[in-house]
């Protein structure tokens, strides 16, 4: 995300970040302790309104009513986006507003980071949970991400990871499903009544900050479990399952392509090489292999993704469901001994042979 922040008029970034946390680029606001949301947001550059306006076009010297509506930055005219008739805007104030009461009753600790991207098409605000403790230096930071988009393209969208304090970001499972299962984070579309999503979005906070207490549970269990060698190459595999297409040539004639050798061989780095690989809690342990997993989704670069899809990957997209699948799957496999599939062991035989 860091290459489209928005600036303030003298240069500095439109991001603020809680001491520990370091700003991008050396740039940005610091705050020395976890901010309420007003601080955040002054801090941030997120009070800004928006408002949706008919879109006009001009005929010689005459404006002409267009079709659509034009989504309009208030104290800077800037045009953010077009949209239909039956676009409603959901305000900065309103989507991180949500935050404070969980932050007066301290189920939620505070704001980490907020920021606002390219010319206030995009704002974020990520706050924290608490503190996992999986053991020994090995914890990690629960947080909540709120994205607000004004560009049309977007929603305003929760979803939940952690922000690893040594080594790296090991406890990512983000665990509240965007896609409809009965446990999901919420997108709230601008259109229609916003109030009742924002609504549904206060309650997807409530539900993960007392889910995250339970992960922490499994955390530790996982770091418990010692995994052999060849188990973990049927863990990735079946955490991030080949294509459609790669399952059928696989099935044909028994081949792999290099993409994919190439993404369980890069788990496996991570498993083997990446900082951290080394603690009592992620040696050998399943714990480890889902660690190998985040690693893969937060830290690898995938092809041409820029800054922004990259942190939307890991946030809100596939690689947010590929970490909830894997540790679903270490739940199944390493603590409830469910048996692999025929073809998870006949493709782990193959890709592991690099």
């Amino acid at each position: 995300m860091a290459a489209n922040l928005a600036t303030f008029e003298d240069g500095r970034m439109r991001m603020a970040a809680w001491g520990r946390i370091p700003v991008w680029h050396g740039t940005g606001q610091r705050s020395d302790e976890l901010m309420d949301v007003e601080t955040a947001s002054e801090l941030g550059g997120t009070k800004y309104m928006v408002d949706a306006r008919p879109a006009m076009f001009m005929n010689g010297s005459d404006a002409l009513r267009g079709q659509g509506t034009q989504i309009v930055r208030t104290d800077t005219l800037q045009a953010l986006g077009t949209a239909s008739d039956k676009y409603s805007c959901i305000q900065n104030k309103d989507a991180f507003g949500l935050l404070q009461p969980f932050i007066d009753s301290e189920q939620v600790a505070g704001i980490m980071t907020s920021g606002v991207l390219g010319q206030g098409e995009k704002a974020w605000m990520q706050a924290i949970i608490g503190t996992l403790e999986v053991g020994g230096p090995d914890r990690a930071l629960g947080t909540i991400v709120v994205l607000n988009s004004h560009d049309a393209t977007g929603a305003c969208v929760i979803g939940f990871t952690s922000v690893y304090v040594v080594c790296g970001n090991t406890f990512a499972s983000a665990s509240l499903d965007l896609d409809g299962d009965a446990q999901k984070a919420r997108k709230v579309y601008h259109v229609g009544d916003t109030h009742r999503g924002l609504r549904d979005i206060a309650q997807a906070i409530d539900i993960g900050t007392r889910q995250f207490k339970d992960e922490e549970t499994v955390a530790k269990e996982l770091a418990q479990v010692k995994v052999e060698k060849k188990d973990l190459w049927k863990y990735w595999v079946e955490a991030n399952p080949i294509s459609d297409n790669g399952m059928a040539d696989f099935k044909a004639d028994g081949s792999v392509s290099t993409f994919w050798k190439g993404v369980y061989g890069a788990m496996a780095h991570e498993y083997f090489r990446a900082p951290g690989h080394d603690l009592a809690t992620r040696d050998g342990t399943a714990f480890g292999a889902f660690s190998s997993v985040v690693g893969y989704c937060d830290y690898m670069r995938h092809g041409n993704m820029s800054p922004e899809k990259q942190a939307r990957f890991s946030l809100f997209g596939k690689g947010a469901k590929i970490k909830r699948d894997a540790m679903a799957g270490a739940q199944r496999h390493f603590l409830h001994n469910e048996p692999w599939g025929e073809d998870i062991e006949k493709l782990a035989a193959v890709v592991s042979q690099q």
